[in-house]
C-alpha cells in the first residue's frame, strides 16, 4: 500500500500509535519532541562530518564510555616527570 499525500500529512491519536514491521526506514530527517526511550541498543554512522552532536549532560549507568577500546572508568596515564603533561590514555 502507498500513501502519497502533497504536503503536510498529520496522525492524531487518544492512544498509543504502534508501527510492527521487521524494520522501519525514515527518508528524512526525525523530531522527537518528547522524551526517546529505546530498549534495543543504539547503533549508528553518519555519512561524513559528525556522527553524534548532543547538547546537555550524557549519564552513563552501569556501564561505560568506550573510546577506540579504551573505556573511560578504569584508564591511565604514564607520567612523564613533573610538570610534563601525562601520556595519552591507556587501556
Amino acid at each position: 500500500m502507498l500513501v502519497d499525500a502533497v504536503g503536510d500529512v498529520t496522525v492524531k491519536a487518544t492512544g498509543t500509535v504502534t508501527i510492527d514491521a521487521p524494520e522501519t526506514i525514515i527518508t528524512g530527517n526525525a523530531t522527537v519532541k518528547g522524551l526517546l526511550t529505546y530498549l534495543g541498543g543504539l547503533k549508528g554512522s553518519s555519512k561524513g562530518g559528525t556522527s553524534a552532536d548532543i547538547q546537555g549532560e550524557i549519564k552513563v549507568t552501569s556501564g561505560d564510555v568506550v573510546v577506540d577500546g579504551i573505556g573511560v572508568k578504569k584508564h591511565h596515564h604514564d607520567t612523564q616527570g613533573e610538570y610534563a603533561p601525562t601520556s595519552e590514555a591507556k587501556a
